[in-house]
């Protein structure tokens, strides 16, 4: 299970996120590749972690998204949770990779 106890082990996760969503794109990253990576590390998004990344994270929760993901899905308290930490995760993805292409969405 992932740890995140500190700012420099929440950077080596941005890291880890980035290096897999360059891995998965044909080219630059685009939007698809940053949800793709962020998805497969949804599993590891436990309450303590979720809260973690909103803590580390100097992103704010993509409120609109976080709404549709959570309104699509009929989520509780827990899942918005971690739809507010999924969206902090893809934006500080997409900062470290300078922006990327919308990609297919």
């Amino acid at each position: 299970m992932t740890q995140l106890d500190s700012p420099e082990q929440y950077d080596a996760l941005i890291d880890n996120l980035v290096m897999d969503a360059r891995e998965r794109a044909d080219g630059a990253p685009t939007n698809d590749d940053c949800w793709e990576s962020v998805s497969a590390f949804v599993p590891e998004l436990s309450a303590t972690v979720c809260e973690r990344v909103l803590e580390l994270s100097d992103s704010d929760p993509d409120e609109e998204l976080v709404e549709r993901v959570t309104d699509a899905r009929g989520s509780n308290d827990a899942e918005y949770r971690r739809a507010e930490a999924v969206t902090v995760l893809l934006q500080d993805i997409e900062a470290q990779l300078g922006g990327v292409d919308a990609g297919e969405n």
